[in-house]
């Protein structure tokens, strides 16, 4: 897997847990399918997609890409779940490309990372 986007060391806000943030909520349940390179199903090696599911108030809110060339990548979906508890939703479903880079070999520029997820969050209110 490639490097993932750092977002620890962050100069403004002091980087808060779920409960203090989202104390409306029990949880929040993220599924996805990534697409693209480095992504691999355990049923077909030919498949260059896999399913995922996973609570974000336990692993949070950035999923990791799985492209080994990626660099400072992945997928950082907070803004969609504070859209979601601010506007009282409960589903959003929706696409999002990778944020990282392959560097190319020296000499030449870096281009975007090309994976991407389908995801669905679900919010489950107290």
């Amino acid at each position: 897997m490639g490097d993932l986007f750092d977002n620890t060391e962050n100069l403004f806000v002091k980087l808060a847990k779920f409960e203090e943030v989202y104390h409306q909520l029990k949880d929040a349940i993220i599924e996805w399918t990534e697409k693209g390179q480095g992504v691999y199903h355990w049923t077909d090696a030919d498949s260059k997609q896999y399913e995922h599911k996973a609570s974000m108030k336990q692993n949070g809110a950035l999923i990791r890409c799985s492209n080994p060339r990626c660099r400072q990548g992945g997928f950082n979906l907070e803004q969609e779940l504070s859209s979601l508890a601010v506007g009282k939703q409960k589903k959003i479903k929706n696409f999002k490309k990778c944020m990282g880079f392959e560097q190319a070999t020296p000499g030449q520029n870096r281009i975007n990372c090309l994976n991407g997820i389908d995801y669905k969050i679900t919010l489950v209110y107290k």
